[in-house]
Formats: structure tokens, C-alpha cells, sequence
């Protein structure tokens, strides 16, 4: 029984982890991905710069000044006012700026600017930056403001730049940024490029070409991706097209997803991100699409992805959805229930869950006390412990311990050599943790 429930609060925790993905997305500055791959860059064109005292440079940064604080649209405005000379004489002179986040700031908003105007010349100049931080910011910026149009010149001039001069995480970044905007003008030209490189080039970025693809033409996207023999490869391309498909022709998708059902947990994947989409316009049409899954771990997949976007917005609703389903669905889909309702409502979620039995009161408490932790981790703690499974109940602990102890070392131990556990118990939850 134990390890029965164990797989269904696995199971539960990826499928929530995978919603919550799609539901908060990082937002704040982009980095770039761990993934590396190689990427042909030239060596930094020569400044012309002569030496200059600070004075000077502190005067020619006053000039610059105006372009703090402007929109998107004023920056291009005021660049698109600017001869082509112009614009290269002040690109040159933000090489010469002061690293600082106001800077970066002033830096951003003038290479995406200028990459609208003359992408070509502001990817040049970009590469002229020696300080990391503004490199990243000045070739992003290109690569986020160039037309779709352009995008191709770029991608094939980031090829063509001499080795050293861009880190392969950056290149890769690039990469990524350019070819998805190629992909939104030419999807067809995009995989063609890519098709050159195979699996030297990051999956991530096949990912992402077949995403832009999929939404504007999925069934060219799945002509490409059907001539693909890297299976890895292919399942990424697959990933992409099918979350590209859904933000343009739910229907359609879901039902591809559903007919190409084969048992991988690629397929079930798009069944359940076809549900997911399908809860959050209509809840009716999601449990139908869900009814004419066979059974089995797709369908309960597709259970838990269309329950956690559903308490998006409806928990109670979506709570008794759940709690009417099988035992073994319940299991798995309380989790990504309580992980929505509970940030809302702490106690009407804690009320649902003490009707729940099982293995789905197992993994809804643990779910709940993980989204109670870092407001109350005693409290959290103290669910945790009314866990019946052994395994579930001791795992759970102890991640909510390592946290504790993460965060607030001190008061942590405290609760330990205060609570009621066994002493063996609070000796190993107190041991270092590598």
C-alpha cells in the first residue's frame, strides 16, 4: 500500500510542478540556459576610442542621459530621427558607460531600438562590450528587437562571428531568441537552418522553433518534425508544435494528442496539456475530452492538469470534480487542487482535505503543507506528520525541514528539540546536509 501511494504522490507532484510551469512563468531579467552548445562568434571589433580622462567620459555620458526613463517606442522615435552615423557614433559611446543597473537599462532600450533600425550594425556594435553584464543586455536586446523579418541575418551573422568572442550559453540564448523570431516569418526557412546542425545545437531551441511553427502552420511543422530520426529530438519538436497548436486551434490539437496517444509519457503529456487548456475556457468540454481517454495513467494525467488549472479559478468547483473521481485519479489530482486553493484559502482547502481518505488525503496533505511552509512551517510540519504512509509522511518531512533549516536555522532546530518525535527521529533531521 505504501509504495501504491508513494507512486500516486510522485506522480501528483510532477503533474502539479509541470502546472505550475504554464500557470507562473519567472519573470524578471532573462538568463541565459544551462544547456551549452557551440556557436561560431567573431573576436570584438577594434574601438577606435582614444584614451579618454573621466571628465570626458563622465561629460559624454550626459548626453545619454536623455534616453533614460523613454518608452520602447520614444527610444525608436528618437533613434529613428538619428542618421545611420549617428546612431553607430552613440552606440560607441554606451561601450564607454559605467556598468551600473541604470546603464543597462539605458543600453536595453537602445539596442532594441536600433536592432528594428539596422539590426546588422547594432549586433556589431553589441559585441564591442567588454563588461559581461552589458554584453548580455546589448546582444539580447538585439535579438529581442529585430523584425522577424531580419531575424535570419542575425542568427546567420552570430554563425559566422570568430570562436571566443560570445560564451556558448549566450550563444545559445541567442540562437534561440533569433531562430524563434525567424520562425514567426518563415517557419519553414528556420527548421531548414536548424536541420544543418542536428543535435550539435541545444534541444531546447528545436523546442522552441516547433512551438512558433505549430501556432502559425502545425501541419508544416508536423511534415518537419515526421523527417526527424533523433527520437529525442523528435519528442521535442513534438513538445513544441503540440503547446503552439492549443494557443491557436484547442480542438484540433487535442484531438491529434488524443489520436496519437502510444503510451509514452511524451503523448500523455499532450493529452494533458490539451486538457489543461480545455479547463481553462471551459470546464464541460474538459471533462468530456477527459471521459474519451482510455483508462489508465494518460487519462489520469489529463485528470490532474485540468483539476489544478480549473482551482485556478474555481477550487471549490474543481474539488468536487475530484471528489467524485476513482480513488487512484483522486491521488494523483488533489495535489495540483491544493496547490492552487490553498495559497487562496487555507482553511476551506484544510476542510476538503479532512473529507479526502487514503492515499489522497496522503497527498493532498502534502501538498498542502509544502504551500504552508514558508508562512507557518511549524503548522506545515504538524500536518505533515498526521501523513499515514510511512514513506510519503517521512519524505515530506524531511524536505520541509531542509527548507526550515535553510531559511531560519536557529528556530528550526528549536521546533525539532521541542516537538514530539522520537529522539532518533530529531537526531537525524538535525544532522548536517550535504
Amino acid at each position: 500500500m505504501n509504495t501504491t501511494k508513494a507512486k500516486y504522490l510522485l506522480f501528483g507532484a510532477a503533474a502539479v510542478l509541470l502546472a505550475l510551469a504554464i500557470f507562473w512563468p519567472m519573470r524578471g531579467a532573462k538568463k541565459p540556459p544551462a544547456q551549452r552548445t557551440h556557436v561560431m562568434v567573431p573576436s570584438p571589433p577594434a574601438s577606435a576610442e582614444p584614451a579618454i580622462s573621466n571628465a570626458e567620459i563622465e561629460q559624454r555620458n550626459s548626453s545619454l542621459d536623455r534616453i533614460s526613463g523613454l518608452s520602447g517606442d520614444q527610444t525608436l522615435g528618437l533613434l529613428s530621427r538619428m542618421t545611420p552615423s549617428e546612431r553607430a557614433e552613440l552606440g560607441r559611446r554606451f561601450i564607454f558607460l559605467a556598468p551600473n543597473s541604470l546603464n543597462n537599462q539605458k543600453i536595453g532600450l537602445f539596442f532594441h531600438a536600433w536592432s528594428k533600425l539596422d539590426a546588422k550594425v547594432a549586433f556589431q556594435m553589441a559585441l564591442n562590450f567588454q563588461n559581461k553584464s552589458q554584453s548580455w543586455t546589448a546582444l539580447m536586446s538585439v535579438f529581442e528587437g529585430v523584425d522577424p523579418k531580419d531575424a535570419m541575418s542575425l542568427v546567420n551573422g552570430l554563425q559566422q562571428t570568430a570562436p571566443g568572442t560570445i560564451s556558448a550559453d549566450v550563444g545559445t540564448s541567442l540562437l534561440l531568441t533569433g531562430l524563434t523570431k525567424w520562425a514567426y516569418a518563415d517557419g519553414a526557412g528556420a527548421a531548414a537552418w536548424l536541420d544543418k546542425f542536428g543535435g550539435s545545437l541545444a534541444p531546447a531551441i528545436w523546442q522552441a522553433v516547433a512551438e512558433t511553427w505549430g501556432t502559425l502552420d502545425p501541419a508544416g511543422a508536423l511534415a518537419w518534425i515526421n523527417k526527424q530520426s533523433d527520437r529525442a529530438l523528435k519528442e521535442k519538436q513534438m513538445d513544441g508544435v503540440i503547446t503552439g497548436w492549443v494557443k491557436t486551434d484547442l480542438p484540433a490539437a487535442a484531438q491529434y494528442a488524443r489520436e496519437h496517444l502510444d503510451g509514452s509519457m511524451n503523448s500523455e503529456s499532450h493529452v494533458a496539456l490539451a486538457a489543461n487548456q480545455l479547463a481553462a475556457k471551459d470546464s464541460k468540454s474538459a471533462i468530456a475530452y477527459i471521459d474519451s481517454l482510455p483508462e489508465g495513467s494518460a487519462k489520469q494525467f489529463a485528470q490532474t492538469m485540468a483539476a489544478t488549472k480549473w482551482a485556478y479559478n474555481e477550487p471549490a468547483t474543481a474539488a468536487a470534480w475530484v471528489s467524485s473521481l476513482p480513488p487512484d485519479a483522486q491521488a494523483a489530482a488533489v495535489a495540483g487542487v491544493v496547490a492552487m486553493w490553498a495559497p487562496q484559502d487555507p482553511q476551506a482547502s484544510a476542510n476538503w482535505i479532512n473529507t479526502l481518505q487514503g492515499a489522497a488525503r496522503d497527498s493532498a496533505i502534502s501538498a498542502y503543507s509544502a504551500s504552508l511552509a514558508p508562512r507557518d512551517p511549524g503548522t506545515a510540519l504538524g500536518w505533515a506528520q498526521s501523513i499515514s504512509s510511512d514513506s510519503i509522511r517521512t519524505s515530506t518531512v524531511d524536505q520541509l525541514v531542509a527548507q526550515w533549516l535553510q531559511r531560519d536555522p536557529t528556530t528550526a532546530s528549536e521546533w525539532i528539540n521541542r516537538s514530539e518525535l522520537p529522539n532518533e527521529e530529531k537526531m537525524r533531521l538535525l544532522l548536517p546536509r550535504r
